[in-house]
């Protein structure tokens, strides 16, 4: 369910638990990159927040990794069309887009990552575009 407790932001929440807002058309989310962002895949969102921020309207992604201040971002076409679906046990269904396809801003000064670091992630394969009516229901 999502929650509006200002006009300006709105709660995306997953079994009880906020995961992300919206704001000003930008779905953002906090993350501990060295836990999801994920090698083989990139950065997923589950379906039910995806079904959700698609109920309010959203134009962007905005990721944020808490341990380096490094910001992900990429337009929605962007995620519906290359994102594929990904599955862990103990986990609803997702939908990941490999790191490929993100711009990324790292901060000025990092802790964990040295001048000039990257991390990077195996390239997914970019896949036929989906048509949006029934993309959220894989």
């Amino acid at each position: 369910m999502y929650k509006k407790d200002n006009p300006t932001q709105t709660k995306v929440q997953v079994n009880g638990r906020t995961i992300g807002t919206i704001e000003g058309g930008i779905f953002k989310k906090t993350i501990k990159g060295s836990k999801h962002i994920l090698r083989c895949c990139g950065i997923a969102f589950s379906l039910d927040a995806l079904r959700q921020a698609a109920r309010v309207g959203f134009t962007a992604f905005e990721v944020t990794d808490r341990e380096t201040g490094t910001v992900y971002t990429v337009d929605r076409a962007t995620f519906e069309t290359y994102s594929e679906p990904v599955h862990f046990a103990g986990f609803d269904a997702q939908r990941a887009l490999s790191l490929q396809y993100w711009a990324v801003s790292l901060p000025q000064k990092s802790k964990t990552l040295k001048a000039g670091e990257v991390r990077y992630t195996r390239a997914a394969k970019p896949r036929a575009a989906l048509r949006q009516i029934d993309f959220y229901s894989r």
